[in-house]
């Protein structure tokens, strides 16, 4: 474990840097390498690979050249340790696969959709009003956010985003496929969004959680009625959790863009295996099944 642990630290890398300015494929794909590398890590340590030593506490280490700190607070880091999970009272599950900023506009849309009954062929008009800065970002400029070339650029619009949970109810990772991009009846209803500003806009704290922006989305539907909704929580958020089926339908949705196609036989089984995961004797069983 420790050369595994000291293998990946050598492989830390990246920032922030990846969500400025024009939208990258590193904004999805970063995450993903540190997976890889722990894969990778692991491997190197059971083939004999010596890692670094010392990587948390040692004198280039973790805390001294990342956290900047001779005092780490050991309290809070390791007390309570296999019983306490502070990671749980801050953090969730996004129920849509897109950037978070856009959960809060689908909360909305999805609400009034539901409450109303409304389907695309009712609706004149829709705006997103107010949130937050990076609200706002994920709606301008409108026209190129109603119109997403490649995948990322569709999961970083609230546009975009907004018309697919008006038109089907639902956000999946076929919306943003380069078949999904072209929907027709998706672009006509994204022609109909647009984004207004308030006056708190500017000033609202973008903050660490894109659970803080509210925006406010209002309807207007071709028989005159004006209907708005802004959300006071958003699903998937620690404080509102999602039912298990709208995870296990998420998991399925990820697992139909496996390159070599899983038996529904070994996702209903791995799906079996994670509901009772803390009486599961290895892991690496449900692993297999993906093989």
């Amino acid at each position: 474990m420790e050369n595994a642990l000291g293998i990946s630290f050598n492989q830390l890398s990246g920032s922030r840097q990846m969500a400025v300015g024009a939208a990258t494929h590193m904004r999805s794909m970063q995450a993903g390498f540190s997976g890889q590398g722990a894969t990778l890590a692991a491997q190197l340590a059971q083939r004999g690979i010596i890692g670094s030593k010392e990587i948390i506490e040692g004198r280039y280490g973790l805390f001294k050249s990342y956290i900047r700190t001779n005092t780490p607070d050991w309290e809070t880091i390791g007390g309570g340790l296999g019983s306490r999970f502070p990671l749980l009272d801050t953090h969730g599950f996004k129920v849509w696969p897109a950037c978070g900023y856009t959960r809060a506009s689908n909360a909305a849309t999805l609400h009034l959709r539901q409450k109303f009954s409304l389907q695309a062929e009712a609706i004149e008009s829709i705006t997103i009003v107010g949130g937050n800065s990076n609200t706002q970002l994920l709606c301008e400029p409108i026209a190129s956010k109603r119109r997403p070339q490649v995948s990322i650029e569709g999961k970083f619009s609230i546009p975009f985003t907004t018309a697919v949970m008006m038109v089907k109810g639902n956000v999946s990772l076929r919306d943003y496929t380069d078949e999904g991009l072209r929907d027709p009846e998706v672009l006509a209803m994204a022609d109909k969004i647009s984004y207004r500003a308030d006056q708190m806009t500017a000033v609202r704290a973008a903050g660490d959680y894109s659970s803080a922006s509210r925006p406010t989305v209002e309807i207007r539907t071709r028989d005159g009625r004006l209907l708005a909704w802004q959300p006071d929580s958003v699903p998937g958020d620690a404080k509102h959790p999602v039912k298990q089926e709208y995870l296990e339908s998420k998991f399925r949705d990820c697992l139909s863009f496996a390159a070599h196609p899983i038996p529904a036989s070994n996702v209903d089984r791995a799906i079996e295996m994670i509901r009772d995961l803390e009486h599961l004797s290895d892991a690496a069983e449900i692993v297999a099944l993906f093989a």
